[in-house]
């Protein structure tokens, strides 16, 4: 089967979904969506990052969402409850009052006064998919992973997705790469990179001297619910063949992963350790193989706290099936954003009026700290429209975690709401490149700004 579309969306998670909401309630334009997954959310409803974090954002679309989530009692702001301690190796975050507003500062408040919103998974992904799915002008196609990419010089011409009805070739007029690992752009040619950035190339601060195979930490998050208070949870037979005695050996000596414990609107709690596995690992393992590994650790780590911890009364109710994956590989566009750019608050080549998107969380480098042994944290920075652009196609935006940004940079740019802004600006560009037949990297930035609503 083949079709036509104005513009292919490959990619259903935050900035999938922030892009087509854009792209789609223009009107004028048809929308294609490719994702793989059953539904709309990606890391955030099916790898169980159920949780926006603290942070500053723009006036996008994560106000609707919040509302009627908040409205169905499926989503709550949240606060932090207890400090870390080596008894309690984990931070909580529960129900609290406060507005919604108050879960768009990050930079500006200590640890214990920020605050997250927590929300139910399947209510956030069809909550998104409401937003969508009434519109004339597109098409999901959901359960769909491409298979190839076809290009004729600097042009994409045709991409094919494996769909649960057999093979989709789309021929679309513009392409944006939401994928997370960048499936498009690395198909199609275009530079990318992967773990930390030399000094010598960027001039941070605080990359290392020589470039490392360091690659943020992966999460699988898991729900836990309550049960008898005796409840002890024990490693199911089928990953009694993974040897656990390394991770059980730094249970035990370093009192790590850290986790966060999020409430959720039923009481249940969200289980998100930090990390799970090293970043370069899952990426050099085949998936089944790194969530299988990744599976026994969990069973493994609760157990941990329950008898080492004293955490009773809930059990595993649900690992999430999808990888939290912070990190895999970054495109190399026309401008990389680096971490002093994050420091002065936007490229000083460029200007702030180059900004669109909004970030401010620290530079969270799991399983792993930086040069100076901590985390950087930042004031709000912008985000610039050239941090979409690869050098190599013409007819490609790249917007999700993998467009072009460092290392260091990656780490605090990577949040879902900051992804869902960042595709809202794609999808917000691709509407002006075909309605006006510019080329990608002659947006009139201002106009987008303004649509954007960046101040």
């Amino acid at each position: 089967m083949t079709l036509t579309t104005d513009i292919l969306i490959v990619g259903g998670g935050s900035a999938g979904f922030g892009a087509a909401y854009r792209a789609i309630r223009d009107g004028r334009f048809h929308v294609t969506l490719v994702e793989k997954n059953p539904g709309l959310g990606g890391t955030s409803t099916y790898g169980g990052v159920n949780c926006w974090e603290p942070g500053v954002g723009g006036k996008g679309v994560h106000y609707q969402l919040a509302a009627r989530l908040q409205a169905e009692d499926n989503g709550f702001v949240g606060v932090n409850v207890e400090e870390v301690t080596d008894q309690t190796p984990w931070g909580w975050s529960v129900r609290c009052q406060d507005p919604y507003e108050e879960s768009l500062e990050r930079s500006f408040r200590g640890r214990m006064e920020q605050r997250r919103f927590h929300f139910e998974p399947e209510a956030m992904s069809r909550a998104m998919l409401d937003l969508l799915q009434p519109a004339h002008n597109a098409r999901l196609l959901f359960r769909s992973t491409v298979t190839e990419v076809e290009t004729d010089g600097r042009t994409i011409t045709a991409v094919t997705a494996q769909t649960p009805e057999g093979p989709c070739r789309i021929v679309p007029r513009l392409v944006l790469d939401c994928s997370g690992d960048i499936v498009i752009a690395r198909a199609a040619g275009c530079a990318y990179s992967q773990g930390e950035d030399a000094h010598s190339l960027f001039d941070e601060p605080n990359a290392p001297d020589d470039p490392q195979r360091l690659i943020n930490g992966m999460s699988l998050v898991f729900r836990v619910t309550p049960c008898d208070p005796e409840w002890v949870d024990t490693m199911p037979e089928e990953f009694t063949d993974v040897d656990l005695t390394q991770w059980y050996e730094t249970l035990e000596r370093t009192n790590r992963p850290l986790s966060c414990f999020n409430r959720y609107p039923n009481g249940d709690i969200n289980i998100n350790m930090l990390p799970t596995m090293p970043g370069e690992l899952w990426l050099d393992l085949p998936e089944a193989e790194a969530m299988h590994i990744a599976a026994a650790r969990v069973y493994a780590y609760w157990n941990w706290v329950q008898t080492k911890k004293n955490f009773r009364g809930y059990r595993i109710k649900e690992i999430f099936p999808m990888a939290g994956i912070r990190e895999s590989y970054r495109l190399v566009g026309r401008y990389v954003l680096k971490e002093q750019d994050l420091s002065n608050g936007y490229p000083a080549e460029l200007g702030p009026e180059h900004t669109v998107a909004w970030s401010d969380h620290t530079a969270d480098i799991h399983g792993r700290t930086n040069k100076t042994g901590g985390m950087t944290m930042f004031h709000p920075y912008g985000i610039p429209y050239e941090c979409m652009l690869p050098r190599e196609m013409d007819n490609l935006l790249v917007a999700c975690r993998g467009a072009s940004f460092s290392h260091i940079a990656s780490s605090s740019i990577r949040l879902s709401r900051t992804m869902m802004a960042l595709g809202e600006a794609a999808g917000e560009a691709a509407v002006q490149i075909l309605a006006t037949g510019c080329p990608t990297d002659g947006v009139d930035l201002k106009s987008l700004r303004e649509k954007l609503e960046i101040v």
